[in-house]
């Protein structure tokens, strides 16, 4: 299989980030059957297989609803937001600390500058 061929098959370009590779009705189908197994298995002895389906069936709803805005953030930033997640999950102290730097880091964050307003060139010009 040549390159050329390889690169036709995949409709995401080279530079997309991984929000960008998603697809929109894909995480909707997989949200909708992870929790139908989680509420499934809801009754069953071993709680541990729906508590995780219901969870991760949640996340991904959740990531489906925001697909569209989420397609924007850049990936270091996901990637910071995922490492951070595990930190206070592990060590759930330092809550008190993740929270004022997160709120540091969305003050501090980069604007996105404004552009000038489009002016129609004048009759004498």
């Amino acid at each position: 299989m040549n390159s050329r061929h390889a690169l036709a098959l995949c409709p995401v370009p080279r530079d997309a980030g991984i929000i960008d590779a998603m697809h929109r009705p894909t995480i909707g189908l997989i949200a909708v059957v992870l929790l139908a197994v989680g509420f499934f298995l809801h009754n069953q002895p071993d709680t541990a297989v729906s508590a995780a389906c219901l969870r991760i069936g949640l996340i991904m709803s959740l990531l489906w609803y925001a697909h569209p805005q989420v397609k924007d953030v850049p990936g270091w930033l996901v990637a910071l937001g995922v490492v951070g997640l595990f930190v206070v999950m592990r060590w759930p102290k330092l809550l008190v600390f993740a929270v004022p730097i997160a709120a540091l880091l969305w003050l501090l964050r980069p604007k996105k500058r404004c552009q000038e307003p489009f002016s129609a060139p004048r009759r004498g010009d």
